[in-house]
């Protein structure tokens, strides 16, 4: 389910923006390069890969194995729990304070 929501995120925000994508902000970045390098400047950049920053984990498969393994009724009663929880669980983002 996607949520539209309003967003007053700054101008150099290229993620969850109507009419921004990955391809501008690589476009954008391509011409800073250029414009530093035509100038002569010196140019460092960093690039962090976050995917590994965030679960990959198929959860439900997880909570099958789990019942699969143990057939208590301690067991059945946490992997609900937890199933619970990671069916309800949401996030949030806050952006410039």
């Amino acid at each position: 389910m996607l949520i539209e929501f309003e967003n007053d995120a700054d101008e150099y925000q290229f993620g969850f923006k109507k009419g921004f994508s990955r391809g501008l902000c690589t476009y954008a970045f391509k011409q800073t390069v250029h414009y530093y390098r035509q100038c002569g400047s010196h140019l460092f950049c960093c690039f962090i890969d976050f995917s590994k920053a965030f679960d990959n984990v198929d959860y439900w498969l997880l909570f099958c194995k789990l019942l699969g393994y143990n057939k208590s009724k301690a067991c059945f009663v946490t992997v609900k729990l937890l199933a619970y929880w990671y069916s309800h669980q949401q996030t949030c983002v806050r952006w410039q304070h």
